[in-house]
């Protein structure tokens, strides 16, 4: 009895399945200990000399807005990074890879794990993510940048 063979892409959209929904899962939780905590920031409308505007806007942050990324350390002709660029290509699967040159690691965006601007929920999601791709043996690290 022949059995169906996994190709490289199935696999690895499972993987990218599998890294997502734990990203989802401790982005909740790290934006449940925000809520819990309350406010850490302020922010308001201010004129050219950074003073607050009179009657302007105010917004209460629970952490700094920022972003999160994957890198990933794989040689371009791996099979693998194949397999997520031709995931990349379709966009039901909501990630987005990218080449970077001049010795830069490639990255990786797994969309739909956060909706979130707290740069410490991204970072905890993408942390998460990362973990499962080390697990299945995917060279890899997070970086953050505030927005």
């Amino acid at each position: 009895m022949k059995y169906p063979t996994v190709t490289e892409k199935e696999r690895m959209l499972n993987i990218i399945q599998e890294a997502r929904e734990a990203g989802k899962k401790a982005a909740e939780i790290k934006y449940l200990e925000l809520l819990n905590a309350g406010p850490k920031y302020e922010v308001f409308e201010s004129d050219l000399t950074d003073k607050p505007i009179p009657g302007g806007g105010r917004w209460k942050l629970l952490d700094l807005c920022g972003f999160a990324t994957i890198n990933v350390r794989m040689h371009g002709r791996d099979p693998r990074w194949q397999a997520l660029k031709a995931l990349d290509l379709d966009r039901e699967n909501r990630i987005m890879v990218h080449d970077k040159y001049s010795g830069m690691p490639k990255s990786l965006a797994i969309f739909d794990m956060t909706m979130r601007q707290e740069i410490s929920v991204n970072e905890a999601a993408d942390n998460a993510a990362a973990e499962v791709l080390k697990a299945h043996g995917i060279e890899c690290w997070v970086t953050t940048r505030l927005d």
